[in-house]
């Protein structure tokens, strides 16, 4: 029996009225691209305007249960954020119209769906045909390599990277990090000011929130403060034959610390993912980069690199990352990371003047049959093309005072002609026309090729490094410029 049902046309009757629910709970939901627009969606209130804003749910009823783990008390006076009151509402007509097993079959299905992972092969296997579908995959990752992921990502991040930062990152790959960060900042306040269409007093608060944004880089200080490690894990109780419940102590662990949240005030300094994480972050609710010990490898970073290939690599990585502070949405939050306008109306209209050649330009690209979304992935493009050209300012300011290396033997290639090899390697992948399609639908990110190909194809310093005539497809006379 499946879902309380002994045959296959009760079964497909089941599954057909839990398809037709996802339906149309997707047909009242903002698309991804609207979902990026903080201003949209965020309101601020009290509980009790809450009540009145989302009137179906008993909100006093709900919330007293999800803060009870924590022993925290809330009233109506308590504030809260929604981002979500036209899709909470219309949701909750949708159910109230739907029969109640319809829902609670929906409910089972996406919970299974959330956790199927950690389950015994048979059940696992069962969404086998749904990745081959959406994701063009055949064959199952071992069942090892998703567990050490695991560990590594989600359930002991901290743990496992004090391990990573002791075997593979070494204090001269903090140094260099750090170097980094501070060439690609002097060039990004170069941009910064080079640019005709602001305003002198909105450069200047631009500036100021340039300096302000913190670094973390590796590990988080407390890394190697064992007291601190036994507390993050002290209630967890992992054991090697029992993944399924590891999964579920984790989760019902980060419910109880989120909670926590409530009363605490935010830190800056905190981190959020584990120093093996290969990957790298721009918070504009902290203003805050972040760089892993895990990105500071080949291709991104290598201590025998030369400085052209570290710039085009890890370089190329930390002007995308600060280049966010002043994308779409990020130039939207202040210093501290608060959502307050430091814009001129002028230099607003501007910006989103420049930014609408990126949407243009980006939406004609197609991959795998289908168009980019150019208003879903603006913000990633505009740091891809920003953090390109405040890279290479900083590797061309680097050369000036320090002279250029000597070339690497053997092929034939100058110094900017490797910034822009290595940045390209970054985004080398292998991916299935399912794969790419999903991505398409669903990542902010434009697809690895476009991702090389329109930024360089924006860079002046491109053509000259390789020659490339104007109105080749590599040198367009039409480029998209914004920083």
């Amino acid at each position: 029996r499946v879902l309380g049902q002994a045959s296959s046309a009760a079964l497909n009757k089941v599954i057909s009225d839990v398809v037709e629910l996802e339906i149309s709970l997707a047909e009242i939901s903002a698309s991804r691209a609207d979902r990026r627009n903080a201003d949209k969606y965020y309101k601020k209130m009290t509980i009790s305007e809450l009540k009145t804003a989302v009137p179906k749910i008993d909100w006093s009823k709900f919330l007293t249960a999800y803060f009870q783990p924590s022993n925290i008390t809330v009233d109506d006076d308590t504030e809260v954020a929604l981002f979500a009151e036209d899709y909470l509402n219309s949701m909750l007509d949708i159910v109230q119209r739907t029969d109640k097993r319809v829902v609670a079959n929906y409910l089972l299905i996406r919970l299974v769906r959330r956790y199927y992972s950690y389950m015994s092969k048979d059940i696992r296997e069962l969404f086998a045909p749904l990745r081959q579908v959406l994701y063009g995959v055949t064959e199952s990752r071992a069942r090892w390599k998703d567990c050490v992921y695991d560990m590594g990502q989600t359930f002991m991040p901290t743990a496992v990277g004090q391990l990573y930062v002791t075997k593979y990152f070494s204090p001269a790959a903090k140094q260099k990090a750090n170097e980094m960060i501070h060439h690609i900042r002097v060039a990004m306040k170069e941009v910064i000011g080079s640019v005709s269409w602001m305003e002198q007093e909105t450069k200047e608060k631009g500036i100021t929130k340039l300096d302000a944004i913190i670094e973390k880089v590796g590990y988080p200080p407390y890394q190697f403060n064992e007291t601190v490690l036994q507390e993050f894990y002290e209630d967890l109780h992992y054991k090697a034959d029992t993944w399924f419940t590891n999964g579920i102590d984790y989760y019902k662990k980060g419910i109880t610390e989120n909670s926590l949240n409530l009363n605490r005030t935010p830190s800056r300094e905190d981190w959020s993912d584990g120093a093996s994480t290969v990957n790298a972050f721009y918070s504009d609710s902290e203003n805050t980069i972040t760089f892993p010990a895990g990105i500071m490898q080949p291709p991104f970073y290598g201590e025998d690199f030369p400085m052209s290939m570290l710039f085009g690599g890890i370089g190329m990585v930390i002007g995308h990352e600060i280049t966010h502070g002043f994308d779409d949405q990020g130039r939207k939050y202040d210093t501290e990371g608060n959502n307050a306008p430091w814009w001129s109306d002028s230099d607003v209209r501007n910006y989103e003047n420049l930014a609408q050649c990126y949407r243009d330009q980006y939406s004609e690209q197609e991959i795998a049959g289908l168009h980019v979304n150019g208003n879903l992935t603006l913000g990633e493009n505009i740091a891809d093309n920003g953090g390109i050209k405040a890279s290479y300012m900083a590797f061309e300011n680097w050369q000036e005072n320090n002279g250029e290396e000597q070339i690497l033997p053997g092929l034939g290639l100058s110094h900017p002609q490797l910034f822009f090899v290595n940045f390209a390697q970054g985004w080398c992948n292998l991916i299935t026309e399912e794969g790419a399609r999903d991505r398409i639908l669903t990542d902010p990110h434009s697809p690895a090729s476009v991702r090389v190909r329109l930024p360089v194809s924006n860079s002046e310093k491109f053509a000259e490094a390789y020659g490339c005539p104007v109105g080749s497809p590599m040198n367009p006379a039409k480029k998209c410029h914004l920083w």
